[in-house]
């Protein structure tokens, strides 16, 4: 009896244990934000780290910042602002791909001050459709 009593007892903290587990990992995990580059800019601390989607132009290489990471990095543009673009190339280069509509999904990360992306999926938005 004494045995059965401590095999549900520990059943229990067992159950416990995992409830609580899963409870913490589906409440810090976070929507993919669809956001502009001024939002970003203009709430860095909110965005360093976390996965976004931003819809822009490709503007090639030409800014007035250094690339943060390598010199392949490239821009993207949107109505608010502009951003640098790592770890991903469209397969275009400038001048024919600028002006192109481009959706990013990467994390924002940071080195020093200079804000950029790190992309993970690029797509080119050509009549509705993804390629």
């Amino acid at each position: 009896m004494k045995r059965k009593t401590t095999l549900v007892i520990a059943a229990i903290m067992i159950i416990s244990v995992l409830s609580i587990a899963l409870i913490s990992i589906s409440t810090t995990q976070k929507k993919v934000q669809n956001v502009t580059i001024s939002e970003i800019r203009n709430n860095p601390d909110e965005f360093i780290d976390e996965k976004v989607i931003i819809r822009g132009v490709y503007l090639g290489w030409s800014s007035n910042e250094s690339p943060p990471v390598t010199r392949s990095d490239w821009i993207l543009g949107d109505t608010t602002g502009r951003i640098y673009v790592t770890n991903k190339l469209p397969g275009f280069y400038p001048p024919e791909g600028v002006g192109k509509n481009i959706t990013v999904i990467g994390f924002v990360r940071s080195r020093g001050k200079q804000l950029y992306i790190e992309a993970l999926k690029l797509y080119e938005i050509r009549a509705h459709q993804f390629i």
